[in-house]
């Protein structure tokens, strides 16, 4: 891809700081720097270190035991999956892992984990009290996290795998061991993807709230929200800092890695790789983090419904309504995703996004509540200018829609997911396409919209639903942005989690797994028909060529 102008480099700045306008906002609100500084026994700098110095170093330890874990899993099955380039049910297959809600994992996990009188009337303990069973514990946050996150680095480094797939490696297996040959020779050369799947899990599971506020561990995160909870979004945002801090450098480190490498999809390919199978090994650890991800969790979930004393569709009826209203902005928020990063590609359809890129992974990588926390102080921000254009304000404030803040809340928390499967398929498009339109008079808005948006729709569509089960698990975003009358399946869970395990709690939670099954199906439907449409294009090209 071309290098940026000046001209939009300056755009896409302004427009980064324009999704990033959200966490400086966040500092305005209510909870002043010495009420977090001072909150403890001592103030200023010490108060400050007392109160945020055990959590910080909690999250720290989820973030490296969870990485860990998901470096174990997913090394594996980054080269399992990527000598399987014509078929992408094992990609499929992979993503659902990622795709099951935070909470969903830790019903699943609980059931067969947790002591009987743990998920059958489960209570939220004091502080500091240490919970009943195993996964009431640092080790327990993290391996669930680890077991979700996986997916994140296998899809990082298995286009990196493929292309190494070549005849230096085909070499390096006659003359030694396949183990040695992957360790010798394609992991020094795949090292930058890895780095940067790895140092992606470790932003995303420092920054969990969910698994360790329900395993009653304390990390930063759960300190974040507690502060929001006691409408306080600016303390919120200053006792985020120190996992800022860390966010920015890390974020930095993971931009300068992955440069022109690694992918979120399974597009990529060298003309020089040379097919390959995967041990069984690698297989039977694919097979592993897809049981521990998603089918152990999912079939605890199944259990806890079926066997429980309660019918499934009378257990379902207390919380479908929550699903119902999860599922419309989850919607909502998959398609202006989807809208954002069609956007992206007809604005620059030959050139990168790296201020936008930086910005959203920013947004996703910290804290949920100080991304709500800034949208709160945005919202009231408004609601009271409103307030002072009269009867014309207070129109506008009757018609503002209660659910929009929540979606775009949605939006901008996963708004990395679409600009980057955007930027990884204008990567993976033949530059001829582009400069023979060029040459052929057209503006680079028509060759985005006329050329490179037509091929790239399966990249959207994959941004689509990636975003929408995200959406539907989101709880530190939903839980303070929820409109009233309006709860979504994520709070409604939550809440319901906190005071008992029930076949309610159990039933929607399979529905949920459920429905993200469905959207993976879906997207996967699509890829493999779009796979389908361009053979048989190809096939056609070869047969007019011939005649």
């Amino acid at each position: 891809m071309r290098r940026s102008a000046p001209y939009d480099l300056a755009v896409q700045a302004v427009l980064a700081g324009a999704l990033l306008a959200p966490l400086v906002c966040a500092f305005l609100g209510a909870g002043s720097f010495e009420e977090v500084y001072g909150a403890n026994a001592g103030s200023g700098l010490s108060g400050y270190m007392l109160v945020v110095s055990d959590a910080f170093g909690r999250s720290l330890a989820v973030g490296v035991l969870a990485s860990f874990l998901a470096l174990a899993l997913g090394l594996p099955a980054g080269w399992a999956l990527s000598s399987r380039s014509g078929s992408m049910l094992p990609w499929a297959l992979a993503a659902l892992p990622l795709a099951l809600a935070p909470s969903v994992a830790v019903s699943g996990w609980l059931y067969w984990m947790a002591p009987d009188t743990v998920a059958s009337a489960f209570r939220l303990l004091p502080p500091g009290m240490a919970g009943p069973g195993p996964l009431f514990s640092l080790p327990g946050v993290a391996m669930i996290l680890g077991f979700s996150l996986w997916p994140v680095i296998a899809f990082e480094s298995a286009p990196a795998f493929r292309r190494l797939r070549g005849e230096g490696h085909a070499a390096a297996v006659l003359a030694g061991t396949p183990a040695r040959a992957f360790f010798r020779i394609v992991l020094p050369q795949a090292r930058r993807e890895v780095l940067a799947g790895t140092l992606l899990v470790f932003l995303l599971a420092a920054s969990d709230f969910t698994v360790g506020s329900l395993l009653l561990v304390r990390t930063l995160p759960v300190e974040v929200h507690d502060h929001l909870a006691m409408a306080r979004p600016s303390a919120a945002a200053w006792t985020a800092l120190p996992l800022l801090g860390v966010f920015l450098m890390l974020a930095v480190g993971l931009r300068l890695t992955t440069g022109r490498a690694g992918a979120w999809s399974a597009d990529a390919s060298a003309a020089t790789a040379v097919s390959s199978r995967a041990s069984r090994g690698a297989w039977a650890v694919l097979g592993l983090g897809i049981a521990g991800g998603f089918v152990l969790p999912l079939a605890g979930c199944f259990a806890g419904a079926v066997f429980g004393k309660e019918a499934v569709f009378h257990a379902l009826e207390s919380g479908w309504p929550a699903f119902s209203v999860s599922a419309r902005l989850a919607l909502g928020a998959a398609l202006l995703a989807m809208l954002a990063g069609a956007l992206r590609i007809v604005c620059w359809p030959e050139q990168g996004a790296k201020p936008l890129n930086a910005a959203a992974l920013l947004l996703l990588t910290v804290p949920g509540a100080f991304l709500a926390a800034g949208l709160m102080q945005m919202d009231q921000s408004r609601a009271v200018e409103f307030d002072r254009w009269g009867e014309a304000g207070a129109a506008l404030n009757a018609a503002w829609p209660a659910s929009f803040v929540l979606a775009l809340g949605y939006v901008l928390r996963f708004a990395y997911l679409p600009l980057r499967l955007a930027e990884e398929g204008l990567r993976g498009l033949d530059p001829a396409l582009l400069e023979t339109a060029a040459l052929a008079g057209h503006g680079r808005f028509a060759r985005g919209l006329n050329v490179a948006l037509p091929l790239l729709w399966r990249h959207l569509g994959a941004a689509g639903a990636l975003v929408y089960v995200l959406a539907l698990g989101e709880l530190p975003v939903s839980n303070p942005l929820a409109p009233p009358g309006a709860t979504p399946l994520s709070v409604w869970l939550f809440a319901q989690q906190h005071y008992g395990y029930t076949e309610s709690v159990f039933a929607l939670s399979l529905l949920a797994g459920l429905a993200a099954v469905a959207v993976v199906g879906v997207a996967f439907g699509l890829a493999r028909g779009g796979s389908w449409v361009r053979r048989r294009a190809d096939g056609w090209s070869e047969q007019r060529g011939a005649a």
